[in-house]
Formats: C-alpha cells, structure tokens, sequence
C-alpha cells in the first residue's frame, strides 16, 4: 500500500467500527492492529491491519472471547509476516525449542498457542501432532501444565472420569485428555503421568467415575503388566483406554479403545 494511502489512526478506527483509544488498547494488549510508524510517532494501518481487526470483531460476534480473539488474529498476522504457516510453524518451533533445552522459548511458544488457540483447535493442530511424535520432556511438562489450567468446571457435568498414565513422560497426554473431557461435560480427576492403574481403578470405583487410561505412542508394549493389572471390565468402573498412536501407524479398532480425534474424547456418539 502507498505511503499516501495509509490510514492514520482516526480513519482507521472509522473504518473498523472502532473508537481510536480503543485501538490503542488492542494494540497495546494483544499486538493487533499491526502498524507502522511515522517518525513523529503517529500510527499509520494498511487494509491487511482493517482486516485483521475485522476478523477479530467478527470471532467475537461468534462467541469468542476478545482476549482469544485478538490473539488468534495477532499470531495469524506474524505467522504472515514471516511467512511461516502459523500451526505447522508451532510445532515445528516446539521441537526445536525442547531439543535445544530452552525452556523460556517452550514457555513462550505454548502460552502464545493457548491463547490464541480455542480448546479444540489446540488440541488438532498443536497437541495431537507433538504426541505422535513425541514431545520432548520440556514441551511435555510445560504443555501439560498449560493443559490442565484450561480446564475448566463443566455445568450440570455428564459425570467425573479419572485419568491415569502408567508411564513418566506423559504430562501433555494427561492434560489433553483432561481439556477433551471437560469440553465435552466431564469432570476430569488427573492422577498425572507414572499412575499406579489399581490405585486409579479403586479411585474411579469410589467416586462412581469412568477410568481413562492414558498411553502414548508404544507404550502398550512397555506397560502390558500395569495394564494387565486392572480390575476386569465386568467390575463397576468402566474402563476407556486413550491410546495415540505414533506418526506412521494407527491403534486397531478395539472395544475399549478411544477412536477418532482427541477433542472428542468422552463425547456423545453422534446419532445415526
């Protein structure tokens, strides 16, 4: 866009329904609008900049939050800039964060997903890609932490599910499975990665809960006798496995077994 065809700050903010101070607010909290400066300071927007601010105000009207909102469209609007595919370019920076052992770029990358991210669009585009292939123990750790302070208290829940991991190193899976079943209705109770699976089943059998047992990709293999040891499925808990399957392969259809994205995890079968 020509020099002369920018629009100062006031023009702006007509153009998006918007008050000038309010702009600045936007811009100041969540870094949208993105704007040029003059060497006096005054800000100057490009039609790229009105419609961001406009995909943002139209999120809103759907129902979005304006804090998640504003986020999405800002790291939309850097992924452009630089080029990159913003989801693929998460992930991809995730790994190369966890191998480098910079946890400050870990905490940084996966807090400026989950804010930008709703729940469900986490869980597809960052969460389930880095399980398959294994996130690394920083990414792992942090990730699951961010997971699980999403989490949030159903209304009139479906019931509580416990989920347990056999294995260490299972964080993020933890907290994936707790997000997916609080979205749809659950009340989750994460006993954390390394579980005992006994200790889990007396647990969900006292609460009259659902067990989900967690395994990533290969664990079956590794955790045949943890599995081996739960109580049989004609005792009063019932039993869900979630099992995630690596990059190259896919978990057999078995009862039992969770099928089908992370995000619908405990959800009502749709009906036929």
């Amino acid at each position: 866009m020509a020099a002369d065809q920018l629009l100062r700050i006031g023009a702006f903010a007509r153009r998006v329904g918007m008050e000038p101070t309010t702009v600045r607010a936007w811009e100041r909290r969540y870094g949208l609008p993105r704007a040029a400066r003059t060497v006096g300071g005054q800000r100057l927007y490009d039609e790229e900049a009105v419609r961001d601010v406009r995909r943002a105000r139209r999120l809103v009207e759907q129902g979005w939050s304006v804090h998640r909102a504003a986020r999405k469209v800002a790291a939309e609007a850097r992924a452009r800039a630089s080029g990159a595919a913003s989801d693929a370019s998460r992930v991809e920076l995730l790994r190369k964060a966890d191998v480098a052992l910079d946890a400050v770029e870990v905490f940084a990358l996966v807090r400026e997903a989950v804010e930008s991210l709703e729940p469900a669009e986490l869980l597809d585009e960052v969460v389930e890609p880095l399980l398959a292939t294994g996130p690394g123990r920083l990414v792992d750790e942090i990730l699951g932490a961010h997971l699980l302070a999403l989490c949030r208290p159903p209304e009139g829940p479906a019931g509580e599910v416990v989920i347990a991991a056999p294995l260490v190193g299972r964080s993020a899976l933890v907290g994936a499975a707790a997000l997916a079943l609080t979205g749809n209705g659950y009340v989750a109770v994460p006993l954390g990665d390394g579980a005992d699976l006994v200790a889990a089943a007396r647990l969900a059998e006292g609460l009259s809960a659902r067990l989900v047992v967690a395994l990533g990709p290969g664990d079956r293999a590794v955790a045949g006798d943890a599995l081996a040891s739960l109580p049989a499925s004609s005792t009063a808990v019932e039993q869900l496995v979630l099992e995630i399957p690596d990059s190259t392969s896919h978990v057999a259809p078995a009862d039992g077994v969770h099928h089908g994205p992370l995000r619908t995890l405990g959800a009502a079968p749709a009906s036929s």
